[in-house]
């Protein structure tokens, strides 16, 4: 499950940054201008994010809220058996997979905002 999150984080972390490097160079659209590259990033984000890796992350989700619960749940009752280095080991583990995890939300929110000038009142704007 780790390192299927990893994985995921890793993908869409470098997908982010080429995001963030085209809305550095300014809009994607602006007032009367709709470029193809909208287009062409409206179909890939259908495509390919909602429609493959999406469902892909919903499983890994899915799959983490399923796992972790039970595991934190015997942590719990056995916490003032473990050792001091199991409990730090634990809190470092509990903050990679929340992070992890996370990656799909940051990755809409970066789609998000580099389409929103699109949307907001160009010609064809969905």
């Amino acid at each position: 499950l780790l390192r299927a999150l990893a994985a995921q984080a890793s993908a869409l972390a470098a997908a982010d940054q080429i995001l963030v490097a085209r809305m550095a160079g300014g809009p994607l659209c602006g007032p009367g201008r709709r470029p193809p590259a909208a287009d062409i990033l409206d179909n890939v984000v259908n495509r390919f994010f909602i429609g493959a890796i999406q469902p892909r992350a919903a499983a890994l989700n899915r799959r983490y809220h399923e796992l972790l619960p039970p595991i934190t749940e015997l942590e719990q009752m056995l916490d003032p058996a473990l050792p001091a280095a199991y409990q730090a080991w634990r809190g470092r583990r509990d903050a990679q997979f929340a992070a992890l995890a996370e990656a799909p939300r940051r990755h809409v929110q970066t789609l998000l905002a580099i389409q929103e000038p699109c949307k907001r009142g160009a010609p064809g704007g969905r």
